[in-house]
């Protein structure tokens, strides 16, 4: 008997002879129903979607210590605007009237780079921003400490001003917190799409209605594993993924690119105007890229 098959047993009572007698029945059925896992449908759906995703990430560095340049590493050390003082004692707080906020490098958008990261530095008596370091750093390795650094030069201020109201340079912490939107859903407008049916049928394709592209797993990226992965799945008459299943493996990427497609939904597919099952297989490729040497 085939291994995926296992049974039950269920008793039954039923009168012989005026005798009670306990019956056992042996039922067969599929390991996967037996573990409450969906089964593959019976019949393959006659309309058959294809499509393309890449999800790209940076490779891991070899020495991340030295793996961008030093004008992307500043960190405080020592003395900061020498003889510049510090709001108080009589200077009031610089009001800033321009605050840009940071804009995510490529590198850091992909590996979902989040968090704080402040800054001291320098408000001329013009407003203007001088010198500028790091003294709590975000992200030495995508670029995101020293687009904190530029953003915070392009900041303007009313100056700080003594006690006699003259305007005076003073040091300031200017602090971001940097966050992410979640992924934005993967759409029929950024995935190539390849319909598919029975020749002479008229068919209104779907279209993807939500989900996301899967995120590249960082136990892959770390140990630079990348490949495509092909997941098989089937939608029902209203578009939604009720089975799926890896067509072509790599085993580091798999669960992420199954994940991915199991949230995926379509709009309903018309075949020859009756609503009807969708056959959809994904190629997923997963990329690996190199860092440029600014840090992106």
């Amino acid at each position: 008997m085939s291994p995926l098959m296992a049974f039950t047993i269920a008793r039954r009572w039923i009168s012989l002879a005026g005798q009670t007698v306990a019956l056992l029945s042996l039922n067969v059925s599929p390991l996967a129903e037996m573990q409450g896992l969906p089964a593959p449908p019976a019949v393959k759906p006659k309309v058959h979607v294809e499509e393309v995703i890449r999800v790209e990430a940076f490779k891991p560095s070899a020495n991340p210590a030295t793996s961008v340049p030093a004008k992307n590493r500043q960190e405080a050390a020592g003395p900061f605007g020498a003889g510049v003082p510090r709001p108080g004692a009589g200077i009031s707080n610089p009001i800033p009237i321009q605050k840009p906020s940071p804009k995510y490098t490529t590198g850091a958008m992909i590996n979902r780079v989040q968090g704080s990261v402040d800054l001291e530095a320098i408000v001329r008596a013009d407003g203007t921003v001088g010198d500028v370091r790091v003294i709590r750093s975000l992200d030495r390795t995508f670029g995101m400490d020293q687009e904190a650094i530029k953003t915070a030069k392009a900041w303007r201020f009313e100056p700080a001003r003594d006690a006699n109201g003259v305007a005076t340079p003073v040091v300031v912490i200017i602090g971001f917190d940097l966050r992410m939107r979640d992924p934005p859903d993967v759409s029929a407008d950024s995935a190539p799409m390849k319909v598919t049916g029975p020749r002479g049928d008229a068919i209104v394709p779907p279209r993807r209605a939500s989900g996301k592209a899967p995120a590249y797993p960082e136990a892959a990226r770390q140990k630079r594993v990348q490949g495509t992965v092909v997941v098989e799945a089937y939608t029902n008459l209203d578009g939604e993924v009720v089975y799926s299943h890896v067509k072509k493996s790599v085993p580091a990427l798999d669960q992420a690119a199954l994940d991915a497609v199991r949230a995926w939904r379509y709009t309903r597919t018309l075949l020859n105007r009756e609503y009807t099952e969708t056959l959809v297989t994904a190629k997923i490729q997963f990329v690996l890229t190199e860092i440029g040497t600014d840090g992106r």
